[in-house]
């Protein structure tokens, strides 16, 4: 970038450049790249699909959140698969099933200087995932539909019940699974995924599901404060309910939210005691698809 001022000293790079407009890459790094075009080797490693990675990003930036990163998957034809936007110093993903290669870019927002040290891509294990303490956002596009409308399934906390695959979710076509929401900071977690959704400029429809008792109350909760509808069954939790009316701001002051009950706790055939042992997510079968994405339902 022309006037751009790089130094390289103790392991740090030092990128200075006030002039340079938002919305511009400062560096990317790429898993595929051409040899003969870049004359250096590709500066991500290969993920293996399916599997959570936690990535670190050691950077200082001025002014304070002047600088984020896209990280972006591609399919095997070198179509975009889907994307995620990181705006802090940590994230975990899922690396997706259908992903063939990625790229990680590092934007511009303004800033007038840069210290960058490092980034940092850890496999997680199962021990890991486990312990893992903070919201977590699984991302997939649709470009059969386009993006403009978007289903974010909040997911019924459990350490029991395996998380919702890649290939179940496809069915939803542009969709965010939200899962661990409730570890950590509740009321930051509706923050985020608040200002999150507020943030995609392109959509048109916002639709929250949700499928267990826990989850119907905190979509409901986060509807009141989006422009959204909600698709949820029956149960709730009401001591969960009783929190967020009693520790969350603003809870006095809801406005009432377009709430769809796609099941209703009578329809449940089996005996109650049964019910509580099996995974919620089984709800989601009596979920209309179609109405999610203006009547076309995601076959691919």
């Amino acid at each position: 970038m022309y006037g751009s001022k790089v130094s390289f000293s103790n392991g740090e790079v030092t990128f200075i450049n006030p002039l340079m407009p938002s919305g511009l890459p400062i560096h990317e790094w790429l898993m595929l790249k051409q040899f003969s075009k870049y004359k250096s080797a590709p500066s991500l490693p290969i993920l293996r699909r399916g599997q959570h990675y936690k990535l670190h990003f050691d950077f200082d930036a001025t002014p304070a959140g002047s600088v984020y990163f896209i990280i972006i998957f591609y399919n095997k034809n070198g179509t975009k698969l889907s994307t995620e936007i990181v705006k802090s110093n940590s994230i975990t993903i899922q690396y997706p099933d259908e992903a063939y290669a990625y790229k990680i870019k590092m934007m511009n927002a303004a800033s007038t200087s840069l210290i960058f040290r490092c980034l940092t891509i850890t496999e997680m294990t199962h021990q890991d995932d486990l312990e893992y303490k903070s919201m977590r956002v699984t991302k997939i596009d649709d470009n059969q539909y386009g993006n403009d409308r978007i289903n974010v399934i909040i997911a019924e906390p459990s350490d029991t019940y395996p998380t919702i695959s890649n290939d179940f979710l496809k069915l939803f076509g542009h969709v965010w699974l939200v899962e661990r929401w409730m570890d950590d900071d509740i009321k930051e977690n509706i923050k985020q995924l608040k200002d999150d959704l507020q943030s995609q400029d392109t959509l048109t429809a916002i639709n929250l599901i949700s499928y267990g008792s826990k989850s119907n109350v905190f979509a409901t909760y986060v509807a009141q404060h989006l422009d959204c509808k909600v698709y949820r069954t029956s149960h709730e939790d009401d001591d969960l309910k009783e929190w967020l009316t009693e520790h969350v701001p603003g809870n006095n002051e809801l406005k009432d939210t377009n709430v769809e009950f796609y099941f209703k706790e009578e329809q449940d055939n089996h005996l109650n005691y049964m019910s509580r042992l099996m995974n919620p997510v089984r709800f989601l079968d009596y979920l209309d698809v179609s109405k999610l994405n203006g009547g076309e339902v995601n076959e691919t």
